[in-house]
């Protein structure tokens, strides 16, 4: 890598450690403060706000850092934040008309009020997905880091607060909406200011043109968004709402303690891969720079992924409490899923740069019915199993989606092997002496 995106790769990944790390202290409290059913009506909701999310800017936010023109830029943002609007002022029309309908989502009757608030979490947490692509190619990367911290520390500190009042389920909700993206409402009066010199007459034209010229990508990657959101999203709900035994509590504090961290790493390099990849694909030089990134996560993120899911059965119930032991054995059997995640999404832009929407949107249909498929063959004949069979088709997929990523960026089998052989090497090394080390010191404490 540059040492300007090394630079920049620090900056990022100081703001995503310190907010994981916030992350994975308030959970220690949380789950204390609130029983796994609340968490599973968390669950359901972050799911169901996530798949709508996705797709809610039309997917004109990943197309940010393609434009060379500033202007053309900027009118995407517009596209993508009036876009996000008017999906949550639409779903807000729809829970207004019927209400108690919404009692499907979380699966038990009386929970229809807290529909109300998935409109507004689709709003932010899309219009800042918008607002950060936006920043990336400013390469503002030190103020989306603070803005990260600073939202991750409300939204913790609200959901501590309304769960010291008993206030339930609603607080792990309104402070998931904060963690996601209550940044957006600063940003997005910080993005009027820097385009306030444009003349508003203009604006029309500018954004039809500017839609025309983008149109493949609300036309392949929303279809392919939200397959890959539901893909992942919608077996959670099925096991929230057709289990009555907390598996999506379980399922979502395994994810919250290790994928969540990782997708916060994960999205700070693949912010700066977005960055970089247009350029780098001009220059005829994208297979080095996806090389150089494999390798970077190899470094920094997959040997604590795999440590970490190893001794997780072990420490879930220490630290977390006995209730919480099933999270254990769910991070041990989710863990191959997410270091084939970890090493595939920061790259996956990559069909975005080169314009291959359409094999992107044949993958995800692929993935959500092999996903979904996995979990209602769990949920109908072995409930007991519907969480490792989730992890088993979220391995098969993203360990194809890593091969696909690799064919398009022009990186052979062979090659991929030769470049990251002695990462792999010391990858394994360190992981045998952690596991080891962690074995001694069991065994010392129980002679103790």
């Amino acid at each position: 890598m540059s040492r300007n995106l090394l630079r920049s790769a620090a900056i990022l990944f100081g703001g995503s450690g310190l907010s994981s790390l916030i992350v994975l202290l308030s959970t220690l409290w949380l789950t204390r403060l609130y029983a796994p059913s609340e968490f599973n009506d968390l669950a359901i909701f972050a799911s169901f706000v996530g798949v709508i999310a996705s797709a809610a800017c039309l997917r004109f936010d990943i197309a940010l850092t393609i434009p060379e023109q500033e202007r053309r830029a900027n009118a995407l943002l517009v596209l993508a934040l009036l876009s996000s609007f008017g999906i949550s002022i639409t779903l807000a029309v729809l829970i207004s008309i019927m209400p108690k309908s919404w009692e499907w989502i979380f699966g038990t009757t009386g929970k229809w009020r807290m529909a109300w608030l998935l409109p507004l979490g689709i709003w932010m947490t899309s219009s800042y997905s918008a607002i950060q692509y936006w920043l990336v190619r400013k390469k503002k990367f030190a103020l989306l880091s603070k803005y990260k911290i600073f939202q991750t520390l409300a939204g913790v500190s609200v959901q501590i607060l309304i769960g010291e009042l008993g206030g339930g389920a609603v607080g792990l909700m309104l402070g998931q909406i904060m963690i996601s993206g209550i940044s957006s409402l600063a940003l997005v009066f910080w993005f009027a200011g820097a385009v306030s010199s444009y003349s508003v007459g203009a604006w029309p034209k500018i954004l039809y043109v500017t839609f025309r010229q983008y149109k493949f990508f609300p036309k392949y990657s929303v279809p392919e968004s939200l397959l890959n959101m539901a893909g992942i999203q919608v077996p959670v709900i099925l096991i929230g709402t057709l289990l009555l035994n907390s598996e999506a509590a379980y399922l979502f504090l395994a994810t919250r303690i290790m994928q969540a961290p990782m997708a916060l790493m994960g999205m700070s390099i693949s912010q700066l891969y977005l960055s970089e990849a247009p350029k780098a694909m001009r220059e005829n030089r994208l297979p080095d720079l996806t090389i150089s990134v494999i390798k970077g996560l190899l470094r920094v993120g997959v040997g604590p992924l795999l440590l970490a899911g190893l001794l997780a059965p072990a420490l879930t119930p220490l630290i977390f409490g006995s209730n919480w032991a099933r999270s254990g054995t769910a991070m041990l059997y989710l863990t191959p899923w997410f270091v084939m995640q970890f090493l595939s999404s920061p790259i996956s832009m990559a069909l975005q740069v080169t314009k291959n929407q359409k094999a992107a949107l044949v993958l995800q249909g692929f993935g959500f019915f092999l996903r979904v498929g996995f979990v209602i063959v769990g949920v109908c004949f072995v409930p007991q199993s519907a969480i490792e069979l989730y992890a088993a088709s979220g391995f098969i997929f993203y360990f194809v989606y890593f091969l696909l990523l690799m064919k398009i960026c022009g990186i052979g089998i062979a090659r991929l092997i030769a470049e990251v052989k002695k990462e792999v090497i010391l990858l394994f090394v360190a992981l045998l002496l952690g596991s080891l080390t962690f074995l001694a010191a069991s065994s010392g404490l129980r002679r103790s």
